[in-house]
């Protein structure tokens, strides 16, 4: 594999990886927001109790989908940098062209 194609794959290698830490990050934020309002409800409270805590919890949750976003966006613009450089970054597909005819 070219350095090219190595660099290629070690940066798709941690593309998915943020990729799949956000998508974590983002679902144990949004069932931390779901229990809080649960709990809430289940010891009796009324619903201004945390409240303030909560909105700052779903502003959280709105900065992890923006930074999602960004890199989903950030994906695709590598995707098409790949592309334009002939860039291989699955090990397979570099195999297959280094193969003799």
């Amino acid at each position: 594999m070219t350095d090219r194609h190595q660099a290629g794959h070690q940066v798709a290698l941690q593309l998915r990886t943020s990729e799949d830490a956000l998508d974590v990050a983002l679902a144990e934020t949004l069932r931390l927001a779901a229990l809080m309002v649960d709990a809430r409800r289940a010891a009796g409270f009324g619903a201004a109790l945390g409240q303030d805590a909560l909105d700052e919890v779903l502003a959280g949750v709105a900065a992890i989908n923006l930074a999602r976003a960004d890199v989903v966006s950030a994906h695709a613009r590598l995707a098409d940098l790949a592309s334009e450089q002939d860039v291989h970054w699955n090990p397979q597909a570099v195999e297959r062209l280094q193969a003799p005819s």
